[in-house]
């Protein structure tokens, strides 16, 4: 089944779209659906990196960020249950939920994202999830991981659908086997590009991509902000890890010259504040600082989050 087989958007959709961005309909999302990234910064830190450690650090985020972000991107089994049931965290703030699972497995020479069992887009739903993000590694000039990644995303797409649950589709891409690590930094950028193409064939709601650069550069590749300006889906560019003053300059350059719609950033606001002995300060003196910076950043720029239009049939929730 193709993407315009798929149900249209309806009501769901539109108010989850509405909750997650800024008054002026930009995104600005925090990020901390990280699992095996943040287990390795927790080890890195010389602190203990359980999943009861992987709960208190989100919570911990979402304490000191909840009240200024406009949402909330976390995982389903650790940041989602402990964010919801702490008293600390406003119930309204609007949740996005991760579907894949953390991590990936070799593919023919590539990578591929992993499902996660039991989870999808209608269980986030059911758990109050304002939208449902999907991250799929893959390369427009591998085949075979192209194939396996369109053909999760499509399913995933089509159950959000289903779900009437807005779909964030992130895409990343990776080195093949063997590859040379300075070839790939390289063309990172143009990797994006071909990705971005991928992507908005597969009509997310928004989707979510690096900035399109060679690693190590904030230079874009030749024309890909022109590029991305013009794609037909509304993107926003993730931090990546990225360095904060870094970031800053990116999440400029993709509002001012590529149109996007805002930015989704996680590592680049609170890796500092993993494993410190006072992580609630660490993360009130500089995350919060960050995103308040951010915030003022996107004002006026960039693009708002387009919105679907909803069918004013008194039946519409028949079909």
């Amino acid at each position: 089944m193709s993407v315009t087989d798929h149900p249209k958007p309806g009501p769901g959709t539109l108010r989850g779209l509405r909750a997650m961005t800024t008054v002026d309909g930009r995104v600005a999302a925090v990020s901390v659906d990280q699992r095996q990234a943040l287990r390795k910064m927790l080890s890195a830190a010389g602190s203990p990196a359980s999943a009861a450690d992987l709960r208190t650090f989100k919570v911990a985020v979402a304490r000191a960020l909840g009240d200024i972000a406009p949402a909330l991107l976390v995982d389903p089994q650790y940041g989602l249950p402990a964010v919801a049931a702490d008293q600390h965290v406003a119930a309204r703030l609007p949740l996005m939920v991760a579907i894949e699972d953390s991590g990936t497995i070799a593919w023919q020479g590539g990578e591929r994202s992993l499902a996660l069992s039991g989870w999808g887009p209608q269980e986030a739903r059911n758990a109050g999830a304002c939208a449902a993000k999907l991250l799929v590694y893959l390369r427009a000039d591998h085949p075979a991981t192209l194939a396996v990644g369109v053909d999760y995303a499509t399913a995933v797409r089509r159950a959000c659908r289903l779900a009437d649950l807005p779909f964030i589709l992130e895409l990343v891409p990776f080195p093949l086997v063997d590859e040379d690590p300075t070839t790939y930094a390289a063309a990172f950028g143009r990797h994006v590009q071909a990705i971005a193409e991928v992507g908005a064939a597969l009509a997310p709601d928004l989707l979510k991509i690096p900035f399109p650069a060679p690693l190590g550069s904030d230079e874009p590749a030749v024309g890909a902000l022109d590029q991305l300006a013009n794609l037909p889906v509304p993107w926003a560019v993730l931090s990546a890890g990225a360095e904060f003053e870094r970031f800053v300059g990116r999440v400029e350059r993709s509002l001012d010259d590529g149109g996007a719609v805002g930015f989704i950033a996680g590592r680049a606001l609170w890796k500092d504040a993993v494993g410190v002995a006072g992580v609630d300060t660490a993360l009130r003196d500089g995350a919060r600082r960050r995103l308040e910076r951010l915030l003022e950043v996107i004002v006026g720029r960039g693009r708002s989050l387009p919105l679907p239009t909803v069918d004013d049939d008194p039946g519409w929730f028949r079909r």
